[in-house]
């Protein structure tokens, strides 16, 4: 059946109306994303950039009070399965809440976004870091709002991995005025110890993928906001995520001028706050008018501009329609058309136990090829349950536990119990539909830019977005938070397959039409923004269990 010509379920009868301008912005956006895709034809792919004038993956603010990280951490004994499944539910009484003081936010920082252990590459050495990055590019930064976190005074201060340290950029409460002015919403800020922002600083991806680059500094952002809420889940936090925030507050905040370069071109994407309630609210100043521009050091002699980027970026996240909540029935989408019948799938088992977070965020290492093995049904269940049945951070509200905007394709190569072919997993219903029977390694190889690794895998995930339904009647800025989610889902996945002693490994270069054709989706809204390629690795996971030299020591 060519299911992909029928109409799907869940979508509204009625269109929205936009203003002229808004639709304008959505008609630039659709541009970009057309204007970025990859295809087998060498006239429509992107070069790669020579590797010369890479900007750098850490961001210093030398000239900034420097304070040092606490040297010993507390542990997280939580198996991930539990953690990512039940959220504080899993954890006993006595690990929630935990200090509100600088060695619980040292703990937080280090197993959300550390460097974890050196590998050797070529001549080259780096750094892996708790958190997966698109060719361990790491376009992310994490800023530390701190309210009331005893042993750091209040103010804003930025997280440098490689110092493992803070590097203090503004004091006072005069940082919680700002993000909170004009927003009654965030009143309650003043009663938390801290928030964290990422932020993506988009040269370090555009070097390599020119403005493709943008979808994959988006894909990361969503990587790293899942790690810092498992990360701090698993230490007894009450964490409260946001993926919309005021563009021009946060450029303000992190000190970028109105008239910064591409070059010092950075976004905040998100906001995880430690929602745990302090027994010394922040003080308040008056608002003292415009914060000002804080110097960065360019990351690179030389960096080209991608106006598109920036172009891109600003339609999303302009002024406009407003804080814009994206509700049913948008959450509610499905591809696959009313009549169709659904294959039946045993229950999903309750994800639960496997390796510790410790472990996992300390072990982790993306797949570079596979054993080309079976895995088991229970644990490909598990991977799709966990990746897409929570529910998604504001602005995003579906009407249960799933996934708001993207949806997940499935091609099993070597499953057991479950037939090869193209399956269709609905997280609204959470029924299955088998598509397509059929062995695609071959395909699955060519469709993710002829890689091979994904024809290795045991399964590839292909999460998409009906985007022209998304953007046309919820607004510009569900493009980049249709990104920001695959990415959260993506993440998800990796942290559980790591429970499981599985392997997996992010896909962000694939053949875009090829792909939608692939999977019969050519005549509708629906476009691929991600896939992870899941299997076992041909090495196991206690092999590289030990903890790199010079790591903060753990204690309980």
């Amino acid at each position: 059946m060519d299911y992909g010509k029928w109409r799907g379920r869940g979508q509204p009868k009625e269109p929205t109306t936009l203003p002229a301008d808004i639709l304008e912005r959505i008609r630039r956006i659709e541009r970009f994303h057309e204007q970025t895709r990859l295809s087998d034809s060498p006239q429509a792919t992107p070069a790669s950039h020579p590797e010369t004038h890479v900007p750098n993956v850490y961001r210093v603010f030398e000239n900034h009070p420097k304070i040092p990280l606490s040297s010993t951490l507390l542990d997280e004994p939580a198996p991930v399965l539990s953690v990512l499944h039940g959220g504080l539910e899993a954890l006993p009484d006595s690990q929630l809440d935990p200090p509100h003081d600088l060695k619980t936010l040292s703990t937080w920082l280090y197993m959300s976004y550390g460097r974890m252990r050196k590998v050797q590459a070529g001549q080259h050495i780096r750094w892996l870091r708790a958190c997966p990055s698109m060719d361990a590019l790491y376009p992310c930064e994490i800023y530390v709002a701190a309210f009331a976190v005893e042993g750091l005074d209040c103010g804003l201060y930025h997280y440098a991995p490689r110092e493992f340290a803070l590097r203090q950029l503004r004091q006072g409460g005069g940082v919680l005025g700002h993000i909170k002015r004009g927003r009654p919403d965030l009143e309650f800020l003043k009663n938390v110890p801290a928030m964290l922002l990422i932020s993506t600083i988009y040269c370090r991806t555009t070097w390599r993928y020119g403005d493709r680059g943008y979808r994959y500094a988006l894909l990361d952002a969503g990587h790293l906001a899942q790690n810092a809420i498992a990360a701090g889940t698993a230490l007894g936090m009450s964490i409260l995520t946001r993926l919309q925030l005021n563009e021009s507050m946060g450029r303000q905040l992190i000190g970028l001028a109105d008239d910064a370069d591409f070059g010092q071109a950075e976004s905040i994407q998100a906001a995880v706050i430690w929602n745990d309630r302090t027994s010394r609210p922040a003080v308040v100043p008056p608002s003292s008018g415009p914060l000002p521009p804080i110097e960065r050091v360019p990351l690179a002699q030389q960096i080209e501009s991608y106006g598109g980027v920036l172009a891109v970026h600003g339609d999303c996240v302009a002024p406009g329609v407003g804080v814009r909540e994206l509700n049913p029935p948008l959450t509610e989408l499905s591809p696959i058309p009313v009549a169709m019948e659904d294959h039946p799938m045993p229950e999903c088992p309750k994800p639960e136990g496997g390796h510790t977070v410790r472990q996992v965020m300390m072990t982790r290492n993306s797949a570079r090829s596979f054993a080309r093995s079976t895995i088991t049904r229970d644990e490909f269940l598990i991977l799709n349950c966990v990746g897409f049945e929570a529910t998604p951070p504001y602005p995003i509200r579906p009407a249960g536990a799933h996934a708001g905007l993207v949806r997940p394709f499935w091609v099993v190569h070597e499953v057991s119990g479950v037939n090869s072919g193209v399956w269709f997993a609905d997280p609204v219903s959470r029924q299955w539909y088998f598509l397509r029977p059929g062995q695609f390694r071959m395909e699955s190889a060519y469709l993710c830019q002829e890689q091979p690794i994904c024809g290795q895998a045991s399964a590839v995930c292909y999460m998409a977005a009906n985007l022209t339904l998304l953007l046309h009647q919820g607004g510009p800025d569900a493009y980049r938070l249709a990104h920001l989610e695959a990415g959260l889902c993506g993440q998800r996945m990796q942290l559980a397959a790591a429970a499981l002693d599985l392997t997996c490994c992010g896909i962000s270069r694939f053949y875009d039409q090829e792909i939608r054709n692939f999977l019969g989706l050519e005549q509708t809204g629906w476009q691929c923004l991600y896939a992870v390629a899941i299997g076992r690795s041909p090495t196991s996971m206690t092999a590289e269990s030990s903890e790199p030299a010079g790591s903060p020591q753990w204690r309980g």
